[in-house]
């Protein structure tokens, strides 16, 4: 069983935090903690790899019992009862032609799919992703344009290399998802959460960050000058590196 009360400890909570508390205790400690803070300094920088990933380990533990679901390994139900997140009617020509409908039945389903049928790349452009959790959900090198993700949770996500035109993240909760090389074009990612996220070589071409938190968030390499909405505040917290591409701000 987990040792709920040692995560507790780890990001300074109460076990009646709600998970707002949590999510912000979890920012400032990344902030804190983040190795790419300590560039010059080997054995602090080891010393806070061990750290974040302790806590790393309490934040998904802690979230996942506030939001109910299944530890991390936990099997599909066996029974006949459905169940959103874990039941899987199975691949085929008609999950092929609409994605949409395997992403009903839930992150597990979708993910299996995609991993059996890795030589596809289904599209979800022009949709509207139903309110939900979808945390781990493999949209990988997918094109999302004119997609609305703005009630979808996107926790731990992984978008590398997807192509977004004019899609909407706004105020979705992308914090630990991974964007590396992701294209995305006039997307309204305003209030959005990105959080430790990984945009490394991203290029964010007239993209609405207006409000968007981006705490630790890795930004080496990526191409943000034509953004719109971003404050020093924004880009002090993240992490750059020298071939980031930064907006002038006024």
């Amino acid at each position: 069983m987990p040792d709920f009360s040692r995560y507790y400890e780890i990001l300074g909570l109460e076990p009646g935090c709600t998970p707002e508390e949590l999510k912000l205790a979890w920012r400032d400690l990344v902030q804190v903690w983040h190795p790419d803070r300590f560039p010059a300094n080997e054995r602090l920088r080891q010393k806070a790899q061990d750290k974040l990933k302790e806590i790393n380990e309490a934040f998904d533990a802690l979230r996942d019992l506030k939001a109910g679901r299944r530890p991390a390994g936990a099997q599909p139900p066996k029974s006949g009862r459905r169940d959103a997140q874990w039941a899987w009617a199975g691949p085929g020509s008609e999950a092929e032609r609409d994605p949409l409908g395997l992403l009903k039945d839930g992150v597990h389903a979708w993910n299996l799919w995609r991993s059996k049928y890795s030589d596809l790349t289904p599209r979800l452009a022009g949709v509207r992703i139903p309110r939900g959790d979808y945390t781990g959900l493999n949209l990988r090198e997918m094109d999302l344009s004119q997609s609305r993700f703005s009630e979808a949770a996107l926790y731990k996500a992984d978008l590398s290399r997807v192509t977004a035109a004019n899609a909407v993240f706004a105020g979705s909760e992308l914090n630990r998802a991974t964007l590396i090389e992701a294209k995305l074009t006039r997307c309204d990612l305003s209030s959005a959460d990105l959080s430790a996220a990984d945009l490394s070589r991203a290029r964010l071409i007239e993209c609405n960050l207006t409000g968007a938190v981006l705490v630790a968030t890795i930004l080496d390499g990526a191409h943000l000058d034509t953004c719109r909405g971003l404050t020093a505040e924004q880009l002090e917290a993240s992490l750059t590196d020298g071939s980031t591409r930064l907006p002038k701000l006024t």
